[in-house]
């Protein structure tokens, strides 16, 4: 059986596949090509074509909390050949590159907004591959040009700033969601292909 993870969407419970259950493989009750074909995203409304090697941050080996409302972008493997600085050979190496962005809600917005406020209610327990879950969460948040997370990262960077400590990053978590912000939408791309 293909395994690209126990983070991927094979072991989901939010894949219809599964059944509303975690699993580490297939169900007895089923072979690789039926659970290949019912595989489905019950959380982002979204068909599964490669369920070992698909993935995303709610995932409840990587968030163990099993929270329903979309969590950053879905996932898909790929190898890239890279060339290895210290010997100059050149081999594949396994990535995972965004495939669909989370949709835009309000109730999406919510979460990631409490998530940045109470990190302590991420759990990533599969850091090996993908982000940390709070630089998700920053990720999203700037993306959706989320101006209401800039004063939550001022309250933390306050709070931690008094107790003498530092989170790496955050000024800079700060400044991307401010440009973000200014930036406005996005303007719409042309079609590949065209000018």
């Amino acid at each position: 059986m293909p395994n690209g993870g126990s983070d991927c969407c094979g072991t989901c419970r939010f894949n219809a596949a599964n059944a509303g259950r975690r699993h580490l493989g297939l169900l007895p009750s089923k072979d690789f090509d039926s659970f290949r074909n019912e595989s489905y995203c019950e959380i982002r409304g979204l068909d599964i074509a490669d369920p070992f090697y698909t993935y995303c941050a709610n995932n409840t080996t990587r968030l163990k909390r099993g929270v329903a409302v979309p969590l950053g972008p879905v996932y898909v493997h790929e190898w890239v050949s890279v060339v290895n600085p210290e010997t100059g050979n050149q081999g594949p190496v396994s990535n995972r590159r965004p495939w669909v962005d989370a949709p835009d809600t309000e109730e999406v917005r919510a979460q990631l907004l409490r998530f940045l406020k109470v990190p302590e209610l991420l759990s990533d327990a599969y850091p090996f591959y993908g982000k940390d879950l709070v630089r998700e969460v920053v990720d999203e948040l700037e993306r959706l040009r989320e101006s209401r997370a800039i004063p939550i990262l001022e309250n933390i960077a306050h709070d931690l700033r008094e107790k003498g400590e530092e989170w790496d990053g955050i000024q800079d978590a700060i400044e991307r969601i401010q440009y973000a912000v200014e930036a406005g939408p996005e303007e719409p791309s042309g079609t590949p292909g065209t000018s």
